[in-house]
């Protein structure tokens, strides 16, 4: 899933960072990626794309605690599609789902 991935990219660059400091430091990255479907993927009633999706996100790491914030170029997001974005930052980003924030 691509909004997955793009968090995925966004929270690997914390994990690189690898540096320690006495002082707490806030640490912010941002990505955006197209999630326009394949044409091949639309119904046949439509007759193509006019405007591309994206979506969007913010990590942030206090050193204590990560959050993402996650916006998607789309009149609703699914519960299953949250679900499972929200598990997947959990299990392989250490995000828990009550620091995730996913909006249409």
């Amino acid at each position: 899933m691509k909004i997955w991935l793009m968090v995925l990219s966004v929270g690997m660059v914390f994990g690189s960072a690898g540096e320690s400091s006495a002082q707490p430091m806030l640490r912010v990255g941002a990505a955006k990626v197209d999630v326009t479907p394949a044409e091949n993927a639309l119904p046949q009633s439509y007759e193509g794309i006019l405007d591309r999706i994206h979506s969007r996100a913010i990590v942030l790491d206090d050193g204590t605690a990560t959050a993402a914030l996650i916006s998607v170029d789309a009149g609703a997001v699914p519960d299953a599609i949250w679900q499972d974005v929200a598990r997947r930052l959990e299990s392989e980003l250490g995000i828990p789902s009550d620091n995730v924030l996913m909006t249409a």
